[in-house]
C-alpha cells in the first residue's frame, strides 16, 4: 500500500503534470517507481536541492 504522502505526490502529478519534491532520495525513488508502474513518462530536473518531475511524451531510453 502506498504511503499517503507518496500517493499525494502521484495524484498531484496526474492532475498538474509536474511536482516539486524536496524530500529524501528514498522518497524520490519511490515516486519514480509508482510513476513508472502507472505508465507515466517524465523528466527529472534538479532545482535548489529539490527534484522536479515533469510530464513527458517521450519514453525513457
Amino acid at each position: 500500500m502506498k504511503d499517503k504522502r507518496i500517493q499525494s505526490f502521484v495524484e498531484e502529478f496526474k492532475e498538474k503534470g509536474n511536482i516539486l519534491v524536496c524530500d529524501t532520495i528514498a522518497t524520490i525513488e519511490t515516486i519514480e517507481k509508482f510513476l513508472m508502474s502507472e505508465g507515466f513518462y517524465y523528466e527529472m530536473k534538479f532545482e535548489k536541492g529539490c527534484t522536479r518531475f515533469l510530464k513527458s511524451d517521450t519514453p525513457p531510453y
